[in-house]
């Protein structure tokens, strides 16, 4: 009986006749035969014969399935929501208590309640001591409860880094510091930090607060840039300052001066030290100590240099330069 693994049926290949040939008995009987075999494996409309093996529904459904009532008949979708919301269905379903809080077992809610912290910020009085935890809602924290009383925001270790005195372990040597408490002297008027010193010694370091801060120190950006002060021991006598108005050039502005040999006319001059912008003024002066003059100027300046120009298109063996530009 030829039929393959997707159920095609296939006749015997001795059924073939030739014209002009005799039919034989095993080409007539085998063919009808292997039909008959055939035909006594398919499921038949009427439900006559009961099926011999799992049938593979090749993810089709099964469609127009009447209710079952027997225990071993199958059971449509409608009868399941019907079940599932039938008004009918009452009572609480229970479980029993858990022996493996490692297993998937299911936990009854009073095992759950005595054994939890309850998650959520939202207070109720669901009994004595109580811990709630939860994100509060306006996004400022962990907040804890019990029963009904907020108890507070917790305080993780980085916010207490930012809000409160480092504690070290001991005072082992210097830059150590032991930090006793931070106390407002009413005497001086003025806020504490007692500690234990590198040495040891127990002492305090007062406070400063921002008013005294303000009327002690000059404002933040009213200093020299780096680079610009004086070594020390060489800053002027009291009273020989000068106020800005003073000075005979706007104090954002600077003044090089420098000198070049051997420039050619048309050639470009770099500034020793740039400006940050393009210069107000440069003036190129012939520095040769030889009684010939030469007739000379800078063009096309900016602010890493410009071009130096000569009479006759002549080579200055030495110019001097003066440029003022921004800083």
């Amino acid at each position: 009986m030829p039929i393959d693994g997707n159920g095609n049926y296939t006749l015997p290949t001795i059924y073939k006749a030739t014209a002009g040939t005799t039919i034989t008995t095993p080409q007539h009987n085998t063919p009808l035969e292997d039909i008959a075999a055939a035909l006594s494996n398919f499921l038949f409309r009427d439900g006559r014969a009961p099926w011999t093996a799992n049938q593979n529904a090749n993810t089709n459904r099964l469609t127009n399935l009447g209710n079952g009532t027997a225990p071993t008949d199958a059971v449509n979708l409608s009868q399941l929501q019907a079940l599932l919301f039938s008004p009918s269905f009452t009572g609480t379903p229970t479980t029993p208590s858990v022996a493996d809080w490692q297993s998937y077992q299911a936990t009854p809610a009073v095992q759950i309640y005595n054994n939890f912290i309850k998650q959520g910020f939202g207070f109720g009085n669901l009994g004595t001591n109580n811990i709630f935890i939860g994100w509060r809602e306006d996004g400022s924290g962990l907040g804890v409860g019990v029963d009904e009383t907020d108890v507070g925001t917790v305080a993780f270790q980085q916010w207490c880094k930012d809000n409160f005195p480092q504690i070290t372990s001991a005072v082992t040597g210097a830059g150590d510091l032991q930090v006793k408490e931070v106390a407002w002297n009413g005497g001086t008027n003025a806020a504490v930090l007692y500690h234990y010193k590198a040495d040891g010694t127990f002492g305090g370091t007062y406070l400063a607060d921002r008013e005294w801060a303000n009327s002690t120190f000059q404002p933040k950006g009213n200093y020299q840039a780096a680079g610009n002060y004086q070594p020390a021991g060489n800053y002027q006598a009291a009273g020989d300052y000068a106020t800005v108005s003073q000075l005979p050039l706007d104090a954002s502005k600077r003044i090089q001066e420098f000198t070049a040999s051997n420039v050619y006319s048309n050639t470009r001059v770099t500034f020793p030290d740039s400006f940050s912008g393009t210069p107000t003024a440069v003036i190129v002066m012939d520095a040769e100590s030889g009684n010939t003059v030469l007739w000379c100027k800078a063009k096309d300046w900016d602010q890493g240099g410009f071009t130096f120009m000569a009479n006759g298109g002549n080579t200055a063996p030495l110019i001097s330069v003066i440029a003022i530009g921004p800083r």
